[in-house]
């Protein structure tokens, strides 16, 4: 009896680990009882340019992508939550789906499996900014972490410790974990 309680327990933790799922939290507009839409600017001001200059260790001129980096500053820090797709928790897979719809207009699928096998997309091994970054943390699954690449190494996801952050690729961490990179097809 024992046994299977702690089997379950760990069968429990290991469903909660991975990062897919089915939505669990939305933000709803009260009057019409739909998802609720964010807005973001599109523009961020010299203050935040060095923000994430210093922060991704490269020069201002370099940080071009207002849209990818307002949509990031608007994110950055909301908790992670396994199946939430909203400011009130907000899974890998979910924050990848709502960051490429808004700065590149492309739809992904749900989860990080089956983004990292969607055709439209091909292996890179050197990324570049808007590229996908794909990690195995969890043994069962073939991929069950993704991010999208900035610069030097420094991606853009969400974690279950960090939350909705900025990361580095130079982390043993996340190094440990790395899969590969793909880019979207032109």
């Amino acid at each position: 009896m024992r046994t299977s309680k702690i089997l379950s327990f760990i069968l429990l933790l290991t469903v909660l680990s991975a990062c897919k799922s089915k939505p669990v939290i939305t933000d709803k507009d009260l009057s019409t009882n739909k998802p609720k839409e964010y807005t973001y600017s599109g523009k961020i001001n010299s203050k935040e340019v060095k923000y994430f200059a210093k922060k991704l260790e490269a020069k201002k001129e370099e940080i071009t992508n207002e849209k990818l980096y307002s949509f990031i500053k608007s994110w950055e820090h909301t908790t992670y939550l396994f199946g939430g797709m909203d400011k009130n928790g907000i899974d890998c897979s979910a924050i990848t789906q709502r960051l490429f719809n808004y700065v590149y207009e492309v739809q992904l699928p749900r989860t990080s499996l089956e983004m990292y096998h969607d055709k439209r997309f091909k292996n890179v091994k050197n990324p570049e900014e808007g590229d996908l970054v794909f990690f195995k943390i969890d043994d069962d699954k073939e991929v069950s972490h993704v991010g999208v690449y900035l610069k030097n190494e420094y991606f853009f996801s969400s974690s279950v410790v960090d939350g909705c952050n900025i990361s580095t690729l130079k982390k043993k961490y996340w190094q440990k974990f790395y899969v590969g990179a793909k880019r979207l097809k032109s």
